[in-house]
């Protein structure tokens, strides 16, 4: 069954909520919740050829990542442009600069509308994508939080003044709109799992707080199930494609063509293993570099790709790193 959850964002977010990191926040809140044996036996499940919890990244409410595809033919985007530049000079020139300025930066739009993409999912196209965007205008859009810089300094234990050099230094951090909503997709091979996912927030993720200085405000989190949400975005009569919903590495990859942005993951580890060891002695937060794929890519395949749990990502075997997926499937229409 699938879900989609509302996150509304009470405080400054220090961390993303992707999808891998979601998932180690969840291993977490099980381990406290249930214990150690509880853990392992989610992990086993996990690590299956059919796992039986998947979900998404986070994303601005109403709206799905932008998927890879190459862009339309020449031909195709001066077409284009000299449409939404119709209204906006006097002769062809005119209207194909300002047209090809406008498309530029309907290219460079990171979200696309969930309803947009139930309109397109039969016949996804760049062409028609730019269009839906296009008419959607530049006020609804998803606001970006406000990044600020914040000091800070180290003092030193000698005679508790500030270190020098190199004691004063500065983190980045993330405001949202007052109300900002993002949304976590999800898919439940039955109640259990989707009864331990809404435990798991609820009971051990939203009072302690999401990610990096949960213990000076960052991550404050509200969850609740989104009752309006209509599921039809994951059905498809005959998909010819999927776009990833999460922070993915894939299990094979796929024979057809694919498009994606890669992103390099420099992962740490959280909990009590961020003080001391997984075997008690001393901190070793740092897993290994992990090559992952972003949200929106896209795979040409009758079949929805299939991510897999990381092994081998840090010196203890122990610790694992999701690379599972969610995709949502769609008919490509080509190029054009």
């Amino acid at each position: 069954m699938y879900a989609r959850y509302n996150l509304r964002i009470k405080s400054r977010l220090q961390t993303p909520l992707q999808s891998d990191t979601i998932f180690g926040h969840l291993c977490w809140a099980i381990r406290d919740l249930d214990g150690e044996a509880a853990l392992t036996d989610f992990l086993k499940s996990m690590d299956s050829h059919s796992p039986p919890l998947l979900f998404s990244s986070g994303f601005p409410h109403g709206f799905l990542p932008r998927p890879v595809l190459p862009p339309p033919s020449r031909q195709s985007t001066r077409t284009l442009a000299l449409q939404i530049g119709h209204n906006l000079a006097d002769h062809e020139q005119g209207r194909l600069f300002l047209g090809l300025s406008r498309v530029k930066k309907l290219m460079n739009q990171p979200w696309v509308r969930v309803s947009d993409w139930s309109s397109l999912q039969e016949n996804f196209t760049h062409t028609g994508l730019l269009h839906a965007l296009e008419a959607a205008g530049s006020e609804d859009r998803p606001k970006a939080p406000t990044s600020l810089a914040r000091a800070h300094v180290s003092l030193s234990r000698q005679d508790n003044r500030v270190l020098d050099p190199g004691g004063l230094y500065f983190t980045r951090e993330h405001w949202y709109p007052e109300n900002t909503y993002l949304d976590v997709y999800c898919w439940f091979a039955d109640n259990f799992w989707q009864d331990l996912w809404e435990r798991a927030w609820k009971q051990a993720i939203c009072p302690i707080g999401f990610g990096k200085d949960k213990s000076t405000g960052a991550g404050r989190l509200d969850m609740h199930r989104d009752q309006d949400f209509d599921p039809s975005i994951f059905t498809h009569p005959e998909p010819t494609a999927w776009m990833n919903l999460s922070h993915a590495c894939l299990e094979e990859f796929p024979v057809g063509r694919c498009w994606y942005r890669p992103h390099l993951k420099l992962g740490k580890l959280g909990g009590t293993f961020a003080v001391h060891g997984p075997d008690g002695g001393r901190a070793n937060p740092f897993k290994k570099p992990i090559l992952m794929q972003e949200p929106g890519s896209v795979s040409l395949s009758p079949n929805s790709p299939q991510g897999r749990l990381l092994s081998n990502v840090h010196t203890d075997e122990r610790i694992r790193h999701s690379g599972l997926c969610l995709c949502i499937p769609f008919a490509y229409g080509g190029s054009a």
